[in-house]
């Protein structure tokens, strides 16, 4: 039987402890470490796995570990930052598919996914690099999730969507069929997405209507 590999979590939050235990289930890997900047952190015990100290030991020391989850939920670019930093270093960016989610046959997928319990991915949808597809998610057929996105618990998104680089579908909200959410975007958590969603804005309520556009937000700065 061949070894498992020695896995190392970056991030020690509650979303890193749920990403320990996907980790614990797959009969290749094996929960060695967690790693976190926080340095109230360093030391404590999670479940059994010890809070070794900070990313600056995984990217000092002579590969400590074979394999990097980064277990950072909502925030997209900071995932994609050690996402790819650990990448370059050499480390192998496992994905991580929970035992009790579908994820169909004809569906393609990247590296690094977390998918979580209770999610369900249907046939022809494309997934990305280093994509979250949190609790009970369902993403139907021929969508396509581009790198970094995040697609939160109870989020409903229906068949053809395509959702962009860096993008966000909050908790519990729905996005109706054939729509584009574009790169860097947030759908605030409860909202039904009705129409095309532009880049770097966050849209909220019943139906979905921008409230805030990340543009505007750095002209006035």
């Amino acid at each position: 039987m061949a070894a498992r590999l020695r896995t190392a979590i970056i991030g020690a939050g509650g979303h890193g402890r749920v990403v320990r235990e996907i980790v614990s289930l797959q009969a290749h890997l094996e929960p060695v470490a967690f790693y976190d900047d926080d340095l109230q952190k360093s030391g404590l015990v999670i479940d059994g796995t010890t809070v070794a100290g900070t990313v600056d030991l995984l990217r000092e020391s002579p590969m400590p570990v074979d394999a990097v989850v980064v277990a950072i939920g909502i925030d997209g670019r900071r995932r994609a930052q050690f996402f790819g930093e650990m990448g370059q270093l050499g480390y192998e960016m496992v994905s991580l598919i929970h035992p009790f989610s579908f994820i169909s046959k004809s569906a393609h997928m990247g590296r690094g996914l977390v998918v979580m319990a209770g999610v369900t991915v249907g046939p022809g949808t494309e997934i990305g690099d280093d994509v979250l597809i949190n609790t009970a998610a369902s993403v139907d057929h021929d969508c396509r999730l581009d790198d970094h996105c995040s697609v939160l618990p109870n989020a409903s998104i229906a068949g053809g969507v395509h959702i962009g680089t860096l993008a966000c579908v909050g908790q519990n909200a729905s996005v109706n069929q054939y729509l584009r959410i574009g790169p860097r975007s947030v759908v605030g958590a409860g909202a039904v997405v009705i129409a095309d969603v532009p880049e770097d804005v966050v849209v909220v309520g019943v139906p979905a209507r921008v409230t805030r556009s990340f543009h505007e937000e750095e002209m006035a700065e």
